[in-house]
């Protein structure tokens, strides 16, 4: 099997034993390979798929992956209220917003696991969460209807689980 055959194979699978969702999702950095060039190609064609086996789209875009930062290299040290990620962000949740407007999402969150970070850098979350309800206002404004927030792990044991409430 190669992996696409695997992946395939998997998601019919889950269909069959009766899944109605999939949670997926990218790390901005591999949507935006270089400033400014955003590529969703691969976002619409996932989502082609999810939708012709009846599955309900999640999608994750991971600013924050667990323990890691997933944005663009050249924004790696930026902070996340600094106008130029804030702008690079708006163009990058623009092509999401286009995209789902497409094909619908059953609901949008703005990092995975994001506790874990933001409990490590905590100096960082003022300006992630101020991010957040930006993104997560502009979103609402052109999608109402979609569900809009953030992963964290499980909150059972966890005192950073809180950074995720907004």
């Amino acid at each position: 099997f190669t992996y696409a055959d695997s992946l395939g194979s998997a998601i019919l699978t889950s269909r069959a034993l009766g899944a109605t969702m999939v949670q997926f999702g990218d790390l901005w950095s591999t949507l935006e390979t270089s400033p400014g060039t955003i590529d969703v190609a691969g976002l619409r064609t996932a989502l082609a798929l999810f939708r012709s086996v009846g599955l309900e789209p999640y999608y994750n875009l991971r600013l924050l992956d667990t323990n890691n930062r997933g944005v663009p290299g050249d924004l790696a040290s930026v902070a996340f209220d600094d106008p130029q990620m804030v702008a690079r962000v708006d163009a990058v949740i623009d092509s999401l917003i286009a995209v789902a407007k497409q094909t619908r999402l059953l609901a949008f969150s703005f990092g995975n696991e994001v506790d874990v970070y933001l409990s490590q850098h905590p100096g960082e979350l003022p300006a992630y969460r101020a991010l957040l309800a930006r993104e997560r206002d502009r979103i609402r404004a052109a999608l109402p209807d979609l569900k809009v927030g953030c992963c964290t792990t499980s909150p059972v044991g966890n005192p950073a689980a809180w950074v995720g409430d907004t």
